[in-house]
């Protein structure tokens, strides 16, 4: 998805939007390393962060 919206020229929004990825991976990737969909979903409705409370309880 990154590759598909990227614009020339854009370097510190390729930069910005690859950090955004990097960190939602290493904050919801389950088990295996991998990132789930539902796991990216949750941060469009604010579950994610819910999630991580309860996990670090």
């Amino acid at each position: 998805m990154r590759i598909a919206n990227r614009e020339d020229g854009d370097d510190i929004g390729r930069a910005a939007s690859k950090a955004e990825w990097d960190l939602l991976h290493s904050l919801a990737k389950d088990k295996d390393g991998f990132l789930q969909k539902d796991n990216a979903r949750t941060v469009f409705d604010d579950s994610l962060f819910v999630q991580l409370a309860k996990k670090g309880e």
